[in-house]
């Protein structure tokens, strides 16, 4: 899987989504080109593209790849709460954020719906770095999954199993790469520009 960043809106308006999507980016980097197109790969996303820090994307690729949810791929490790809960009320509906990185099983899992955030979960290298909301209808303490062998003290984290569990007590099958089995897939794909660099000549 490597690196993981995506927004899972409950919702079949894509149109609408992506305008809002267009919105919040030209506010988040104002003075700066914002380009939408529509393309059948996400391009450069997680690669030459991806930031590699919390700052805020800069890219987005939005696609309804599976029944009444629409993914948003996106180039950081930003948490993206504040859109996540604008969106959620926006849509009066569930919007969930996940973000991994399996190469230090880094996994963070957040659930708003409508304007109310409702839970985050995130672990890393076998430790917790935040629990924060209260526990979902479904959950039961201790929570995540124990690595412990028998006998040993329980020693519990959050992995990719977990993520999955989750998102699926909402309806959303995670890492099923719908996208790479369909003929045509459509992103609507919404980019900051970069800054033109002046020439002697300009």
């Amino acid at each position: 899987m490597g690196t993981y960043c995506a927004i899972h809106v409950k919702s079949e308006d894509e149109q609408r989504l992506v305008s809002e999507l267009e919105r919040c980016v030209a506010e988040t980097h104002r003075g700066q080109a914002v380009r939408r197109v529509i393309a059948e790969t996400m391009g450069k996303l997680y690669g030459d593209e991806f930031l590699i820090s919390m700052n805020p994307p800069t890219k987005f690729a939005a696609i309804s790849e599976q029944a009444g949810w629409i993914t948003v791929f996106y180039n950081s490790f930003n948490r993206l709460r504040e859109l996540e809960m604008d969106l959620s009320k926006e849509f009066q509906t569930e919007v969930i954020t996940v973000t991994a990185q399996d190469c230090s099983s880094c996994y963070y899992f957040s659930v708003s719906r409508a304007g109310r955030h409702l839970r985050a979960l995130e672990c890393g290298d076998g430790e917790w770095s935040l629990k924060e909301g209260d526990l979902l209808p479904f959950e039961t303490e201790p929570i995540g999954t124990n690595l412990a062998e028998k006998g040993e003290e329980p020693w519990y984290v959050f992995d990719s199993d977990d993520v999955c569990k989750y998102c699926k007590h909402f309806g959303l099958k995670l890492w099923m790469h719908e996208w790479m089995k369909m003929a045509k897939p459509r992103f609507a794909i919404i980019q900051v520009l970069p800054a033109k660099v002046l020439s002697r000549d300009d």
